[in-house]
C-alpha cells in the first residue's frame, strides 16, 4: 500500500506551511487511524488549509483514492475530503456559490480530473455498510457531476439506505 509516496520529490511542493515533506509520513499514519484522529487533522490543516487546496493536494489525491480503494484508515472522512478537493478545496463553496465558488482555483481542473479517477470507486461506497461511509462518497459523487447518466442513481440508493 502505498507504494510510490517516497518516489515523489514532497520538498518540491508546498502546503499551507512549507515544504510538504510530512506528506508521507501523514499518509502512513492516516492509514493506520480507524478514524479521524491527529495525521489526519495535520494533514487537512497543511494540505487542504481552512478550505483552500494547496499545490500539494494534487499529487495526494491517488493515495487518498488508494486508502479508500482497500479500506485503510477513516474512509468517510478521506472521502469527503477528496469531494472537498474536487472543488478546489472546500464542496460548501459549491453548493453556496455554485461553479463561481471554485473556477478561480489554478487547479481546480487537475484536481477534479485526479479526483475523477475515483468516481467508481464512490459510486460502490454508495451502498457500503457504514452509512457513514455512504453518505460521504455523495460528496465527491456531487462535485464531479453526472458525467454518464449513473451518478444520480448511485447518490440515489445512497440516500435511500440512510437511517431514518
Amino acid at each position: 500500500m502505498l507504494e510510490g509516496l517516497d518516489g515523489f520529490d514532497w520538498a518540491s511542493v508546498e502546503h499551507a506551511y512549507g515544504p510538504a515533506v510530512e506528506v508521507p509520513a501523514w499518509l502512513r499514519a492516516i492509514a493506520k487511524e480507524a478514524k479521524r484522529g491527529k495525521a489526519f487533522s495535520s494533514f487537512v490543516s497543511a494540505v487542504n488549509h481552512q478550505g483552500t487546496a494547496t499545490p500539494a493536494a494534487l499529487p495526494v489525491v491517488p493515495f487518498l483514492l488508494e486508502l479508500v480503494a482497500v479500506g485503510a484508515g477513516p474512509i468517510a472522512d478521506v472521502t469527503v475530503l477528496l469531494g472537498d478537493l474536487a472543488a478546489a478545496g472546500d464542496h460548501t463553496n459549491v453548493l453556496a456559490f455554485g461553479a463561481e465558488g471554485i473556477d478561480a482555483h489554478a487547479n481546480v481542473g487537475a484536481l477534479m480530473g485526479a479526483v475523477g479517477a475515483g468516481l467508481e470507486q464512490f459510486r460502490a461506497l454508495t451502498t457500503h455498510d457504514d452509512p457513514k461511509v455512504r453518505a460521504a462518497a455523495t460528496v465527491p459523487l456531487a462535485m464531479l457531476g453526472d458525467r454518464d447518466g449513473k451518478t444520480e442513481s448511485h447518490a440515489r440508493r445512497s440516500c435511500a439506505r440512510a437511517p431514518r
